[in-house]
């Protein structure tokens, strides 16, 4: 079996990683923490739009 060889720093720079070599590494608790958290904020933001929502057709209406 022949050994791959990793490329120079040359060619890494002039083009780039393989998509093999680039592992994506995602830190899947702080990512559903994150968006746990962006639920909750859409939730909590909800009854303010509807409250303001005629001040704003109203503001919109009047051109």
């Amino acid at each position: 079996m022949a050994r791959r060889r990793s490329p120079d720093f040359f060619s890494q720079v002039m083009f780039g990683r393989s998509p093999k070599q680039e592992e994506e590494k995602v830190d899947r608790e702080s990512l559903l923490t994150q968006i746990d958290e962006i639920i909750v904020s859409i939730d909590e933001l909800a009854p303010l739009l509807l409250e303001l929502s005629p001040l704003l057709d109203r503001f919109l209406d009047k051109k």
